[in-house]
């Protein structure tokens, strides 16, 4: 009976062990290129215009357009600096849209199968944002929409996602881009598809083997 529990144990742990998570601030770097990963830094000129790459790099650490830029906008950064800058707090990303332009956090799926997705935006410096969250670029039904960050808007869903589609964070500068720090957090974790159960089902799963298992041992007895 120990050796069965031991299985039923490890193939849950198996099981959840397959769930990958990408966390955007715990992934974000300048040095592993754009896109980096699963994960890709830009802007669009238009909301659900076509992705603009950026290209340059600071040491906030942030990206950059080279040419694309007014006063350091539009950009994406992560505050190392030890303290809050411009309202973003240590550890945070930055999202900052430009006089115009919308800055866009992309995650790629890289495979095909159902993702818990999070996210939020806070209020940050002195001025206001908007924020979106878009699936492969449907910017008239996006899965999420806030007319203002100052009310640090959250949202979460589950989404099947087949490999290669798009989900983006966006911000945008409702009447001006000044002082429009953004912090922000994204996350999504994959459900491994098929191979991996969900946690319900796992649990549902080694339950049922524990009753199984006193079951057959009372029969066991019986006869």
């Amino acid at each position: 009976m120990k050796r069965l529990l031991t299985a039923l144990l490890a193939l849950s742990l198996t099981a959840l062990a397959h769930a990958q998570t990408y966390d955007a601030t715990t992934d974000f770097s300048i040095t592993q290129g754009n896109a980096n990963g699963v994960w890709s830094y830009g802007f669009s000129s238009t909301l659900g215009g076509a992705l603009t790459l950026f290209d340059v790099t600071d040491s906030f650490p942030s990206w950059k357009h080279s040419v694309v830029q007014s006063l350091g906008a539009p950009t994406i950064g992560r505050n190392d600096t030890g303290g809050v800058v411009n309202g973003i707090p240590m550890g945070f990303l930055d999202l900052h849209p430009g006089p115009i332009e919308y800055t866009v956090l992309r995650f790629t799926a890289p495979s095909t199968e159902s993702y818990s997705l999070s996210a939020q935006c806070f209020i940050g410096d002195f001025g206001d944002t908007e924020m979106f969250v878009v699936h492969n670029n449907n910017t008239s039904s996006p899965l999420f929409f806030a007319a203002t960050t100052d009310t640090n808007p959250f949202f979460s869903t589950s989404l099947a996602l087949t490999a290669g589609d798009t989900v983006d964070l966006v911000v945008g500068k409702k009447a001006d881009f000044f002082f429009d720090s953004t912090p922000a957090v994204f996350t999504l974790i994959g459900s491994a598809g098929a191979s991996a159960p969900e946690p319900g089902t796992i649990g549902l799963f080694t339950v049922g083997g524990l009753v199984w298992i006193v079951r057959r041992r009372a029969l066991q007895k019986g006869n």
